[in-house]
């Protein structure tokens, strides 16, 4: 007989409860801008804790060492704390810290199981999976309270079992898992729990739900290609997108800051669980983050984008570095028309550098697409540049245009 706290571990998402349990069985008996972090629960340390890393999976911190069990950590909106998961005589509460693990405060009291807490996006409220009954399989539900723990308000009342929530960015929506009809899928519903609707019917199961940072899509985790990987759809759900083909289970899902890349924990490579990181696309294959022979999940990866100046600040100065290094040339049948191509190049970016600056995103997104046209090796119209730097540079404006919504 499976003990309770194996059942109500919460590490993931229901249906991956399954998936872990069969692995403790089986084993046991039982990139992106400097600075951006990412916090997960690991137990290298001989039980689970909450660690933090840098994105590239380097300096890995300890920040709790709770004798009992610490999960599911979560950022604040503006990366000033972290909220985490703590099991003391087996009740499972919800905690906030410093990032450095600094100046602990416990959030709830109630006796019972909360789990999977996810910040609203302005940092005001938590939203949380709970089960205040005793018995471990039923009864499930999604919270929401302030930010300081007060006023817990219950938004599902649905028999069967709802957990892990996740806000959209706006702040208007609630993405969770339930097990209604007897089959974890996808649900969403409004802040205040009313309009619940189903998103995915997976003939297995899905669950997992993690809204990307621009709010169009939703990346969660699915059994339609017999064994669970990570897939992106839009937040109505459809266009479904397979993004990781791993032969065993990928799980724990979570977005980078500027929505480009997706990590997730992975089962099977070296026998345990591990943190990677994937395009959000899956155009390339996903890269290893951990490494120690132990159980590392549920990572949440925290950053601030670069703002739009900083952007084309960033593409300027890789532009007058390349011409500097020879990467970039202007392309003309003389020594002047190539220079004069690079000076018009440059006019544009300039200028759209000011009309972003004085808020002008139409006018910005006419001057990049004028600047893109003429770096992306595609005819017509004839390009201004050429050499080694020419489709990084106009992947950078792209990026831009992206960013700002160009169309």
């Amino acid at each position: 007989m499976m003990n309770k706290e194996v059942k109500k571990m919460k590490l993931v998402t229901g249906f991956k409860i399954a998936i872990l349990i069969s692995f403790l069985l089986l084993s046991i008996g039982m990139v992106s801008a400097i600075g951006d972090k990412i916090a997960f629960m690991s137990d290298s340390a001989g039980n689970f804790d909450i660690w933090v890393m840098d994105a590239d999976g380097s300096n890995k911190v300890q920040l709790t060492t709770n004798p009992g069990w610490d999960g599911h950590p979560d950022w604040s909106p503006d990366g000033t704390k972290i909220m985490y998961v703590a099991r003391t005589d087996w009740s499972y509460d919800i905690w906030v810290m410093d990032p450095d693990g600094s100046n602990k405060v416990q959030l709830t009291t109630e006796p019972g199981f909360e789990y999977a807490p996810d910040w609203s996006p302005d940092g005001s409220k938590i939203a949380f999976g709970a089960d205040y009954d005793s018995d471990p399989d039923t009864r499930d539900d999604i919270w929401v309270m302030n930010a300081d723990g007060t006023n817990p308000v219950r938004l599902t009342t649905d028999p069967e079992q709802d957990v892990n929530p996740s806000w959209s960015p706006d702040g208007t929506k609630i993405a969770f898992e339930s097990y209604r009809g007897s089959q974890w899928e996808v649900w969403v519903m409004n802040a205040d729990g009313t309009n619940q609707a189903q998103l995915t019917n997976d003939p297995v199961a899905a669950g997992g739900p993690e809204w990307s940072p621009d709010g169009t899509k939703i990346a969660f985790g699915s059994f339609f290609s017999n064994n669970c990987d990570v897939w992106v759809m839009d937040t109505d759900g459809s266009n479904l997108i397979q993004v990781t083909t791993h032969e065993y289970n990928d799980v724990d899902i979570g977005w980078s800051p500027d929505g480009k890349k997706i990590v997730y924990a992975s089962y099977g490579y070296d026998d345990d669980w591990d943190i990677w990181v994937t395009d959000a696309d899956g155009s390339n294959p996903p890269v290893q983050l951990t490494f120690d022979p132990s159980y590392d999940y549920s990572p949440t990866w925290f950053g601030i984008p670069n703002s739009f100046e900083d952007q084309i600040e960033d593409i300027q100065e890789y532009f007058g570095d390349a011409i500097t290094s020879g990467a970039l040339v202007g392309m003309g049948s003389t020594e002047t028309s190539a220079a004069g191509k690079l000076n018009a190049l440059e006019n544009m970016l300039e200028q759209a550098e000011y009309l972003i600056d004085i808020g002008d995103i139409e006018g910005a997104c006419a001057q990049l697409h004028s600047a893109y046209e003429k770096t992306d090796g595609v005819m017509p119209p004839p390009d201004f540049v050429t050499g080694s730097a020419a489709e990084e540079l106009a992947t950078m404006i792209q990026d831009l245009m992206d960013g700002l919504g160009c169309e």
